[in-house]
């Protein structure tokens, strides 16, 4: 593989006169790849995903509670605890952990679990009843409404049938001058006779 003293082919290694490969390069692949779990994408310098240790051969998967070290070991993640790091560190809360329980608030098992003042408790029943009062008082309103609507159209419909409800009304005329305005009592008249 040498070509000269001071250099070598590929990835060959110059101070070993050029017998084995420079850094994690395999020398069963004359130096063309790298050794076991190794990553070509940064000249075999550091272990491919989801390897670690100092010869990439430990395997871990980082999941929602636990993150992998350069060892390949284990930790939980920030604000986590437990033995799967499945619980939150006092005072954070939250499925990531990420929420701090405030002042106003205490922490029990992982959760943060925050107290309404009396005053705000005081307001919010106030609230409810008077939202309560409300919706009553607009049913009886509309209830209301509409029956008096309903009156009104009734009322209506009835005047409308007593001026159309004929009348035979017999009116004797003495003299010929003599006039009834029949429309204004809404009469109708069928007979009219002259003596």
């Amino acid at each position: 593989p040498a070509t000269n003293c001071s250099s070598c082919h590929g990835n060959w290694d110059p101070a070993t006169n050029c017998s084995s490969c420079h850094g994690n390069w395999d020398p069963a692949t004359n130096c063309s790849s790298c050794h076991g779990n190794w990553d070509p994408a940064t000249n075999c310098s550091s272990c491919h995903d989801n390897y670690f240790g100092s010869h990439c051969s430990v395997f871990c998967v980082s999941n929602k509670e636990q993150i992998c070290t350069s060892n390949g070991s284990r930790i939980c993640r920030p604000n986590r605890t437990g033995p799967n790091c499945e619980k939150c560190l006092k005072p954070w809360a939250g499925e990531d952990c990420d929420i701090k329980c405030g002042h106003d608030c205490f922490w029990a098992e992982s959760e943060c679990r925050c107290a309404v003042p009396t005053i705000m408790k005081q307001r919010s029943e106030f609230f409810k009843d008077f939202t309560r009062v409300l919706q009553t008082s607009l049913v009886i309103l509309a209830t209301a409404t509409i029956l008096a609507m309903a009156s009104l159209v009734i009322a209506h419909i009835v005047k409308r049938k007593k001026r159309s409800l004929t009348q035979s009304v017999n009116i004797v005329i003495a003299n010929s001058s003599f006039e009834i305005d029949t429309a204004e009592k809404g009469l109708h008249v069928e007979n009219v006779y002259h003596r």
